[in-house]
């Protein structure tokens, strides 16, 4: 089964590009920054994005679903999520200025012009976020992978620059991710207006509210989602001190990199499932096999290589970070699988499966940070990030039998034509470099 591997090629190569830029980028702030600094600028990335998330209200992901699943045009879409989005930014700008005057543990972390810093980005990150993600809901592949490259090559520069050059520190770091994301809506409003003519379209309250409700279902596990991946740094930052939110940051960042799979695997899955009342559900199984070995094997690469890495990557100041690696590898193998069931429940309108996975999994990192972080450290916050990735994934296994009706083995049993798919994939993305255009019926074509 095709499933639509040049789509799936571009983006992972571009992915893979994202990805370099990505390490390059942290290196940088690493190698200047050092522990405490890597771990203010941590605290003040998670205190941003808390804010974004409890503001937006899951209505980016509405709006990618129904732009895809085509009830809404591609201006519709963009319009209804530029005006939730406008309303978050004030809203969450607002809210974290008021806890700013608040006297808070976490806010200890780092200095009051640095949470200032990450107050202003909000804005910059939700817009650059949602327009980017518009591409995919148009099975754009190629604008989305430009945009996405000229991004993560723009924060490294732009790090370069305002934290190596000038020596901007924490509040460097900040600016040039405002820099960068500046540079992706600017490129989004161009290719939108050149290749799809976006206009001005008045909103009605009825497509509002099919936003705000879809957006609703999955609040919970968008926030729950997030909040989980950055849960460690989170109560980390109320009992342990910079050097130690450091290392686990950089640590979570590293293997977090390895989601560059089942991401890219997303980005053309979950319009297909949008556009089809059954959800793809062999797809889906395909992709969630090809998902976890890759991201399995990669991982044990990375677990058995942590020392060299860290060394060569962060520094050797970075080193009391290579165990924390090692558990997060089995954790982040767990997450790869999740990743590729998720699209499944979004594209059939069950957007609650996916909170209520997430959410459950968030309930296990507390529980587990509450039991070992205080016994264990820096270790305990690993083992509850692998702990909340198997009860998210042991959920959506189940919902997943019960709705395909497709069993537990047959989902993870490997096959012999899951190879033939990866050898689909290496020729696919053998053309794409080799060729200069592609005959757009094939790049449709599943």
């Amino acid at each position: 089964m095709r499933i639509g591997f040049l789509d799936f090629s571009v983006t992972f190569m571009t992915r893979i590009v994202g990805l370099f830029m990505v390490l390059g980028t942290q290196s940088c702030l690493a190698w200047v920054l050092g522990p405490e600094g890597r771990g203010a600028y941590a605290v003040c990335l998670i205190f941003s994005m808390m804010l974004t998330l409890v503001f937006l209200l899951g209505c980016e992901s509405a709006s990618i679903y129904f732009v895809a699943a085509k009830h809404f045009t591609l201006s519709e879409g963009a319009v209804y999520v530029s005006i939730y989005s406008l309303l978050a930014s004030i809203l969450a700008m607002t809210v974290g200025l008021l806890l700013l005057q608040g006297d808070f543990e976490f806010l200890s972390k780092a200095t009051h012009s640095q949470f200032l810093v990450a107050i202003l980005t909000i804005p910059f990150g939700i817009f650059s976020t949602v327009f980017l993600r518009l591409f995919v809901a148009v099975r754009d592949i190629a604008c989305y992978s430009t945009v996405s490259i000229a991004g993560a090559v723009g924060n490294l520069l732009f790090t370069l620059i305002f934290v190596g050059m000038f020596k901007g520190g924490v509040e460097g770091a900040l600016f040039a991710n405002i820099s960068s994301e500046t540079v992706i809506i600017v490129l989004c409003f161009y290719f939108f207006r050149t290749r799809f003519q976006l206009g001005w379209t008045r909103p009605n309250l009825n497509g509002m509210k099919k936003i705000l409700v879809y957006g609703s279902k999955y609040y919970v596990g968008k926030i729950s989602n997030q909040a989980n991946a950055q849960m460690g740094t989170m109560i980390m930052a109320f009992f342990s001190n910079q050097a130690e939110i450091g290392m686990f940051s950089v640590a979570m960042r590293l293997m977090a990199q390895v989601l560059v799979i089942p991401d890219s695997l997303n980005k053309v899955l979950s319009p297909r499932i949008a556009g089809d009342p059954d959800g793809r559900r062999d797809l889906v199984a395909e992709c969630f096999r090809l998902a976890g070995i890759s991201c399995g094997i990669l991982l044990l690469v990375i677990a058995i290589l942590a020392h060299p890495i860290v060394t060569i990557l962060f520094s050797p100041a970075f080193l009391p970070a290579v165990p924390l690696i090692q558990v997060l590898a089995v954790g982040m193998t767990l997450r790869c699988g999740s990743k590729m069931l998720e699209p499944y429940f979004l594209g059939t309108n069950r957007p609650g499966y996916a909170s209520l996975s997430v959410a459950l999994g968030a309930v296990v990192n507390i529980l587990l940070l509450y039991l070992l972080l205080p016994r264990i450290g820096m270790m305990g916050a690993a083992i509850g990030v692998l702990g909340s990735h198997l009860a998210s994934l042991l959920i959506l296994c189940l919902a997943f039998k019960k709705f395909s009706g497709t069993g537990l083995i047959r989902l993870f049993a490997p096959r012999t034509s899951d190879l033939s798919q990866v050898a689909d994939s290496i020729r696919s993305i053998g053309r794409f470099f080799c060729e200069k255009s592609q005959p757009k019926e094939e790049k449709n074509r599943l």
